[in-house]
């Protein structure tokens, strides 16, 4: 074996031409966001903590994420003048959920690299603390949307 290399070498003597030839298949990031229901149920005249079900997060980026949670009211549950505020809470430990609050501006966070890689599943809440003494009849809501980008 060791001798037709050799005589390869030799025939082609030290300063034979070469060239070389790089492969790459790029992957480019994708991350998902998927609930169960597009619409969920609250009871408004249960003050407290209620689920609104959970929330998966998927994505292939190494460098981690930014998450964004806008509510299109402010943190209101809205029917026509009357308002009924309301905190809003992602329950789970990796990536880290986040507190109950009222989203009057959108929270922003970054999660660190690797920790949605394999995707996770984490419990969304809603908290109404303080109910308005009288309810005008209707439907109060609200629309929250969450979504991440590659960082």
């Amino acid at each position: 074996m060791f001798f037709p290399l050799l005589a390869q070498a030799l025939v082609l003597g030290p300063g034979a031409p070469s060239d070389d030839v790089q492969i790459a298949g790029p992957v480019p990031a994708e991350c998902t966001v998927s609930l169960p229901q597009d619409r969920v149920a609250i009871d408004l005249h249960d003050r407290g903590s209620q689920s609104l079900g959970s929330i998966s997060y998927t994505c292939n980026d190494p460098d981690g994420v930014v998450r964004t949670v806008s509510s299109e009211n402010g943190g209101f549950l809205v029917q026509d003048d009357y308002r009924i505020a309301y905190e809003f809470e992602e329950r789970g430990d990796n990536p880290p959920g986040f507190q109950s609050r009222q989203l009057s501006a959108p929270l922003i966070s970054q999660i660190g690299g690797g920790d949605l890689v394999l995707g996770v599943t984490q419990e969304l809440r809603a908290v109404i603390s303080v109910l308005p003494r009288e309810l005008a009849a209707g439907e109060y809501s609200d629309k929250v949307t969450i979504e991440i980008s590659p960082n």
